[in-house]
């Protein structure tokens, strides 16, 4: 019975992840402003030619805040923002034409972060963090075009620097070796 019990709440947690603006076709929705019910969530923005435009906006059945999103003609434009269900921010992104560009955040409840990184045109470009749960920096690595290019540091729950490595266009470089700290 437990086992069920775990397996439903987590599938109903996969539910809530999920984004559901994206879901939503307005293709067949008339023009202006318009609420739609979907799954158990509403949703509400404007439609013009046939496309999200403009701030739109889900809730889930409490509700409660789930997602914030700009589109410009159906395509994700600007900053897109979700909430968990306690109403904690749980991601900020940021998109041009689709396509992820900018700083991409996401955050445990209560605020911790969990992981920032950028995007140039939906691909990896620039600093990546990633962050135990406690909040102290697991990894440190540089992207260029998707790809790890530069140094790429990985660190132990007390901070303690574990290994680093050269990449150069997703490449280990042949000269770079580990440097692992030495136990005192």
């Amino acid at each position: 019975m437990k086992k069920i019990a775990v397996l439903l709440i987590m599938f109903i947690s996969f539910q809530l992840d999920a984004q559901i603006l994206e879901q939503i076709d307005v293709t067949n929705h008339a023009e202006g402003f318009t609420t739609i019910s979907f799954q158990q969530f509403m949703a509400e923005g404007e439609v013009l030619s046939g496309k999200k435009n403009g701030t739109w906006i889900s809730r889930m059945p409490s509700g409660m805040l789930f997602e914030v999103t700009n589109y410009q003609s159906g395509q994700k434009s600007g900053i897109s923002l979700v909430f968990d269900r306690s109403g904690y921010l749980e991601q900020e992104s940021n998109y041009e034409k689709d396509l992820l560009h900018g700083a991409l955040k996401t955050w445990k409840p209560g605020g911790r972060m969990l992981l920032e990184e950028h995007y140039l045109a939906g691909k990896l470009d620039g600093k990546r963090q990633v962050f135990y749960e406690r909040g102290q920096l697991q990894e440190e690595s540089v992207y260029k075009n998707g790809e790890r290019h530069g140094k790429s540091s990985w660190y132990d729950e007390t901070g303690k620097l574990m290994a680093t490595y050269n990449y150069e266009n997703g490449l280990l470089k042949a000269c770079s070796r580990p440097i692992i700290p030495m136990a005192q």
